[in-house]
């Protein structure tokens, strides 16, 4: 299980690989996301602790 770390103050985690998507949640920096699918195009889908899934670009996870 690969996980990566969140290095901006707050990422923003969309339902979609898209800027204009709809946010699915934030998370703060330092926080633990586990890594579900390796960047496409700049973003990558990642699960929260809480459970919650989304996609969040790599420039603001460490880990990749």
């Amino acid at each position: 299980r690969r996980t990566v770390f969140v290095n901006a103050p707050v990422a923003d985690v969309r339902q979609r690989p898209e800027a204009a998507a709809p946010l699915a949640f934030q998370a703060q920096a330092g926080v633990v996301l586990e890594l579900l699918e390796p960047g496409q195009t700049g973003w990558a889908r990642v699960r929260h602790p809480d459970g919650a899934t989304g996609y969040v670009r790599i420039g603001a996870v460490w880990g990749l």
